[in-house]
């Protein structure tokens, strides 16, 4: 019988910046936004005292108690911390140390079960198939992730991906969850919010509620042709196929090639032009480096540079340069950047820049660079 595990580290970014800074394991703490400084003397930066546009990457489960989350606007977090009168440790994403631990925990993973899929920077799917005892392997797999990285993480067994996905989000964190598909349905599956199926969103809950569906149980009942009337054929089947456990989807052993490789800036302010030039080519010159950084990791080269500008109206334009051969370094993607700003009118305060990588290809002679910030 097939058995897929997911492996999801738990609170990730949070955990590796409390690997770097002890001190904060046991203070509420939240991770994200732009230019926040790095602790100074034990000391770290207070949630209450950030201005600007970013929002939380990821947050510890003792600001989850204060209902602070990801992807909440800072700002907003830090009104809510201050009318519970809570003070929070504000830290920025460390994207090196993450790719770095990142790239650990997969080894280790690998070391005992070597088929895996890679979905992301801190969760993988693992085929356990072959084991005669999945449950103690994905205990092995736990424990040896630990002994290597200092990390936690929390996995879910089950008979396809989307089941293994719902049981790791079961018990966190450092649960093991296991289950079984069809046993498990009545009792532990279809009591739960519709919106834990990975793959419905708060808009897709929203519709599926107005139908007077808010349970996976509730969504199970609906007769498919209900369903494919109201979403459509592909969509109606799937919603009718998740609900009941059902998954056809193998893993993915080789990733596919990503279409692009970019990296953006929301500016904490509207930059204008020719006041804040110098502001602007630091962080167009930050982009590139960073992206020359993801290439050189992934073992890539790009042959076309696109460049995304917000303005503050919320307009936005994308403009692209093909190279006559392929790049990797920082300095080469900076100067097809910045040809490639040329192409447009900046006349308009700017609220947010972005450079991207397109045409990638693999180049095995590439060395990737790891370190710590």
């Amino acid at each position: 019988m097939p058995c897929i595990a997911h492996l999801d580290m738990d609170s990730f970014f949070v955990s590796v910046v409390r690997l770097r800074f002890p001190f904060l394991n046991d203070v509420p703490l939240v991770v994200g936004g732009k230019n926040v400084p790095l602790p100074l003397n034990n000391q770290a930066f207070s949630l209450w005292d950030y201005q600007g546009r970013g929002v939380i990457a990821s947050a510890s489960y003792q600001a989850r108690e204060l209902s602070l989350k990801s992807a909440m606007p800072l700002m907003k977090a830090a009104q809510i911390a201050r009318l519970k009168n809570q003070n929070v440790a504000l830290l920025p994403v460390l994207m090196n140390d993450n790719r770095f631990y990142s790239t650990q925990f997969k080894n280790a993973v690998r070391e005992i079960a070597p088929k895996i899929e890679d979905v992301g920077i801190d969760e993988i799917y693992i085929d356990l198939s072959d084991f005669p005892d999945s449950f103690e392997a994905a205990k092995r797999i736990q424990q040896h992730v630990f002994q290597k990285t200092h990390l936690n993480c929390s996995i879910g067994l089950a008979p396809n991906k989307l089941m293994a996905k719902l049981a790791s989000a079961h018990h966190k964190p450092c649960g093991l969850t296991v289950f079984n598909i069809p046993q498990d349905l009545e009792n532990i599956i279809f009591p739960l919010s519709v919106n834990k199926i990975n793959g419905i969103g708060k808009k897709m809950a929203k519709q599926l509620n107005a139908l007077n569906i808010f349970s996976i149980g509730d969504l199970a009942k609906m007769p498919p042709d209900f369903l494919k009337e109201h979403f459509g054929l592909r969509l109606g089947e799937w919603l009718h196929c998740s609900a009941n456990g059902i998954d056809s989807r193998a893993l993915k052993l080789q990733k596919d090639l990503p279409q692009s490789i970019g990296a953006e800036n929301t500016f904490v302010r509207d930059y204008h032009l020719p006041d804040d030039r110098a502001l602007l080519t630091q962080n167009l010159n930050d982009l590139c480096q960073k992206i020359s950084f993801d290439l050189k990791r992934k073992k890539m080269l790009t042959q076309s540079v696109a460049v995304k500008i917000i303005f503050s109206d919320f307009s936005s334009v994308v403009r692209s340069y093909s190279l006559s051969s392929p790049i990797v370094e920082k300095s080469d993607l900076l100067a097809a950047a910045r040809q490639t700003l040329k192409y447009f009118h900046l006349k308009k305060p700017l609220r947010l820049l972005g450079v991207s990588a397109r045409q990638l290809r693999l180049k095995e002679s590439i060395q990737p660079e790891y370190f710590l910030i």
